[in-house]
């Protein structure tokens, strides 16, 4: 467990001591409402809340929000403080990278033989480093140790205000707050510190730890997998350097050439005279000359060796030179086609761009007319709304002659009861007058009609027919009210019945014949009326019909000409997939060995994207000309049945109007019989 992960659960448990305190505090000051009231006013405090203490604990409340505030906003600061290290750490890796290169770069130079650093300077800095390690170590343990001092008194503190928190309680609420703000302030320093020393120390144990890899494989490249570190920095290995090694066996080369020039200027005088002396002196040559002679051979044979070897060595250096001039020669050949390829390859970038700004223009030819689509879709949007706003004033219209032929039928039924309460008052008169001319036979009836007093109604045929006047006496009429329970009296003087003072002609025959005329005439004028408001409103129908008519040729026209567009840009999109697939054959045969070039393939999926964007526009448009077909056949259909539902309500009119005559004709007769 590390020590951040410590001092994290140290904060934890200190601010879980801390809400504890303070709902340890609220339960209190909740207990002990009237007390905490007056410590306030004693110390001088205003409470305006009145017995609850709302303003305490809304200040409890910030006090821990703020504390909460804080310790995120530390912990943004941590996480900024990380994201530096890390970047610190990049920048260190970096300079390892560098130093290992370097590193290589001298190894490399220390084997051909150039003068660098040698093992001594390298065993120096490694006992350099082992010591600042040693050094940082010995730093981490006391920053530990410290770390440990430091949460044993995190623990005092904690006991201390476990302590002093029975004296806290008995102060004011006021007063234990502001200590444990300060308690909570000093903690919370504390902690800040504590986190700012363990990160430091584990970030220089970061770097020390950066540093003894490095070193560690630096050491591992010098000395070799095989040999232990541990035991040459002891001192109980008996190893040498590489550079020691190299300059051992440069001084021992040295030597060798050395002997070797000097025996090859003595070399034959000895061969010669001791061949002429073994010649002469053969029994007699001592077991020393002998050894001299081998160990001459010997030498001879070594630095014969020698020689061929060196010879060797310069061959292979010059073979190796002679390979180098050819790879020399290649890379200039190969620099020359790379330059060839890419001044083709600008060619045809140069090309493509041009084809990709034909293709732009294109392409903002094609949004333009998509614009104009666009636009002539809104319009027969427009024109669609536009008609089904007429649709719906032609329902209107039919409701509102639905409701006038409702009324029509419903004043029809009016006469018919006006004229059944007459029959119904004639037949009484009738019989009263039967009695009273039994009575008296030389009395005159006077009493059965007046003409001086009558009543009107009006008979309503239709809505444009003038009022008729229908006479009758008015003892009939309170006779028939006093008689009768029949609401229809009452709805006949409500339409028009009234008390009017007429001179009545002589002859009953002529009264009812002009009667009679009179009434055919109101109905012959109510049917003219009626016939003519049919004729007008029949003409507005065909007005209608010829308006919807040309709108659905000129609807029918502006399709065919969206398909004559759709046809054209379906068109321009095979044209610019041609030419698209042209470009990629262009540039896939120029391109031979050569890189592709990342702008080029950028264009080419730009096109694509642009070609994959018209294609859907296309579709849309289609679905949205399919749509518009339908609407139109709807419309029709709606049309038609609109019309098949007025002739429908006008010829039931027509069979109402009818039935109300037939039923009058016989009231009209029977009246003139009585």
């Amino acid at each position: 467990m590390s020590g951040e992960d410590i001092v994290r659960e140290q904060f934890s448990a200190l601010q879980k001591q801390q809400k504890e305190r303070l709902n340890q505090l609220k339960e209190k000051s909740i207990k002990k409402k009237p007390s905490t009231v007056d410590a306030s006013v004693s110390m001088n405090f205003e409470v305006d809340s009145g017995p609850f203490p709302i303003e305490e604990n809304n200040n409890l409340i910030a006090s821990v929000i703020a504390s909460q505030q804080e310790s995120l906003n530390e912990q943004i600061r941590e996480l900024r403080d990380e994201n530096g290290r890390l970047r610190k750490l990049l920048a260190e890796k970096d300079y390892e990278v560098g130093y290992l290169r370097r590193i290589q770069e001298e190894e490399r130079q220390a084997f051909i033989g150039t003068n660098t650093v040698g093992g001594d300077a390298i065993a120096t800095k490694v006992v350099e480093l082992s010591k600042k390690n040693r050094e940082l170590s010995s730093e981490l343990e006391s920053e530990r140790a410290k770390l440990k001092k430091l949460s044993i008194k995190c623990k005092e503190l904690e006991s201390t205000n476990n302590k002093t928190q029975g004296d806290i309680q008995r102060t004011s609420v006021v007063v234990d707050e502001n200590k444990a703000e300060k308690e909570l302030k000093e903690l919370r320093d504390k902690v800040k510190d504590l986190q700012a020393r363990h990160t430091e120390a584990k970030s220089q144990l970061d770097i020390t730890k950066q540093e003894l890899k490095k070193t560690q494989k630096a050491l591992e490249k010098e000395v070799g997998d095989s040999v232990n570190i541990q035991a040459i920095l002891n001192g109980t290995v008996n190893w040498r350097g590489r550079q020691q090694q190299i300059l051992a066996l440069q001084d021992k080369v040295n030597e060798l050439k050395a002997r070797a020039n000097m025996m090859s200027t003595n070399g034959f005088n000895e061969d010669w005279d001791g061949n002429s002396l073994g010649s002469k002196y053969d029994d007699t040559m001592s077991v020393a000359q002998q050894r001299h002679r081998d160990d001459i051979r010997r030498i001879e044979r070594d630095r014969k060796d020698l020689f061929e070897q060196q010879k060797q060595e310069m061959q292979s250096i010059r073979n190796e030179q002679q390979a180098l001039k050819d790879k020399l020669e290649q890379s200039k050949t190969r620099n020359t086609i790379l330059s060839n390829e890419v001044k083709t390859l600008r060619e045809q970038l140069r090309a493509s761009l041009d084809k990709s700004k034909h293709d732009d223009e294109l392409v903002a030819v094609l949004l333009k007319q998509q614009q104009q689509m666009k636009v002539s879709n809104e319009q027969l949007q427009k024109d669609l709304d536009m008609k089904s706003k007429m649709n719906t004033e032609l329902e209107q219209t039919q409701k509102l002659d639905q409701m006038k032929q409702t009324n029509m039928i419903k004043q029809l039924q009016l006469v018919l009861d006006q004229k059944e309460t007459k029959l119904r008052e004639l037949e009484m008169h009738l019989d009263e007058n039967r009695i009273d001319y039994e009575k008296d036979d030389s009395e005159i009836p006077s009493t059965l009609v007046k003409p001086d007093e009558s009543l009107t109604f009006v008979n309503i045929t239709s809505r444009h027919t003038p009022v008729q006047n229908v006479t009758l006496a008015p003892m009939q009429l309170t006779a028939l009210k006093h008689s009768t329970t029949d609401p229809v009296l009452n709805r006949l003087e409500k339409n028009g019945f009234t008390n009017t003072s007429s001179s009545r002609p002589p002859s009953a025959a002529n009264a009812k014949r002009t009667s009679e005329d009179n009434d055919l005439k109101c109905i012959n004028s109510a049917l003219e009326v009626e016939r003519n408001r049919l004729v007008d409103f029949i003409q507005t129908l065909q007005k209608r019909l010829d308006n919807a008519n040309s709108q659905i040729v000129d609807r029918e026209n502006k399709l065919i000409e969206q398909r004559k567009v759709n046809v054209r840009l379906e068109k321009d999109m095979d044209k610019v997939k041609l030419d698209l697939n042209n470009v990629k054959n262009r540039t896939v045969k120029g391109r031979g060995t050569a890189p592709s070039l990342p702008k080029s393939v950028s264009m080419m999926s730009d096109s694509r994207e642009t070609i994959e964007e018209l294609e859907m526009r296309l579709t849309l448009k289609a679905e949205e000309n399919d749509a518009l077909k339908n609407a139109m056949k709807s419309m029709l259909d709606a049309k038609e049945e609109d019309l098949k539902l007025y002739n429908e309500t006008i010829q039931s009119v027509k069979d109402i109007f009818l039935q109300g005559i037939q039923h009058y004709k016989p009231l009209q007769t029977t009246r003139g019989s009585t």
